[in-house]
């Protein structure tokens, strides 16, 4: 879905909680009760994905009057997603978030990136939303086939902890 995002010209976020003309600049708990005291489109899963990948991002009141884009409110949306508005590390972020609301390993499955340019960063994170490009033959095995894998290849010299 990344790759979607980040590919399209333009992100539309229809934002149905926001009554007013302008895009809400502080947290209100009172008005935004069930998301944190923001818009809820805020608090579901993919916002940071929308939020990252595409360069232009315009958003929209409940009578779909444009109330900004994340260049003009790139301050107040870092406020909200606590995602840099210049963007470095924006994808760890991302899949970061990611791990905290799912157990899907497959997070962890990447290797180097089409252009060859990828590989170990220092971090069990990506870089690039590039560097999973070919990681779609994966399969899911349970625990005790993966064990049985690895114990393929340790000597009994070797311990495992």
């Amino acid at each position: 879905m990344y790759w979607w995002y980040e590919n399209s010209k333009v992100c539309y976020v229809y934002l149905h909680d926001v009554p007013g003309a302008s895009f809400p600049t502080e947290s209100d708990n009172e008005k935004y009760h069930k998301s944190n005291g923001w818009p809820e489109w805020f608090s579901h899963g993919w916002t940071l994905q929308e939020m990252i990948a595409p360069g232009n991002v315009q958003f929209f009141n409940q009578d779909w009057q444009s109330i900004g884009d994340k260049r003009t409110l790139a301050c107040t949306l870092e406020e909200i997603t606590q995602v840099p508005s210049y963007g470095e590390r924006a994808f760890q972020c991302l899949q970061l978030e990611i791990i905290c609301m799912s157990d899907d390993q497959s997070i962890f499955a990447w290797g180097e990136g089409y252009d060859g340019n990828g590989g170990q960063t220092g971090s069990i994170l990506a870089d690039d939303p590039n560097f999973f490009w070919d990681c779609g033959d994966m399969e899911s095995i349970d625990c005790d086939e993966f064990i049985e894998e690895i114990m393929k290849n340790v000597t009994p010299e070797e311990e495992l902890y």
